[in-house]
């Protein structure tokens, strides 16, 4: 994490990717990436969401057909407000990133049976998920 310098704003600092994460198994590089924002409440245990996401990740990964490639994901360093929470209630992010060659890819995959056995390790414990798909580029 990159760390604040003396005389930094506290409120404006970012977390660095790790880089060891190349090519096909960096979901940025992908021709799509699945964006996952999942929330909950300020008092959940952030290492229990930890420990699923690393068991759906390690799953994922396995799976032959399943052509998503660099999952990852975090929580966020600052709280989040969203309706799931209830208005104005601040509470805990988790962000998570997966590649796919195509939105159609994507959308074929969650009608397997695979993604059925899945899909529990990322629902259980959010009070509430937006879920979208960017074609990311890096501009020059």
């Amino acid at each position: 994490m990159e760390k604040l310098a003396s005389g930094d704003d506290p409120t404006i600092f970012h977390v660095n990717f790790p880089t060891s994460q190349s090519g096909s198994d960096n979901p940025f590089t992908m021709p799509v990436t699945e964006c996952v924002n999942a929330f909950f409440t300020s008092d959940y245990n952030q290492e229990e969401y930890s420990s699923q996401f690393s068991t759906f990740r390690s799953m994922a990964t396995e799976i032959s057909n399943a052509e998503t490639k660099g999952v990852i994901g975090g929580w966020s360093v600052e709280l989040h407000q969203h309706e799931s929470l209830g208005e104005g209630v601040d509470g805990k992010l988790f962000a998570a990133f997966f590649g796919w060659p195509s939105v159609e890819a994507h959308m074929k995959f969650r009608k397997t049976e695979e993604f059925g056995k899945l899909i529990p390790y990322l629902r259980g414990g959010p009070k509430g998920l937006k879920v979208w798909h960017v074609a990311f580029q890096q501009y020059r």
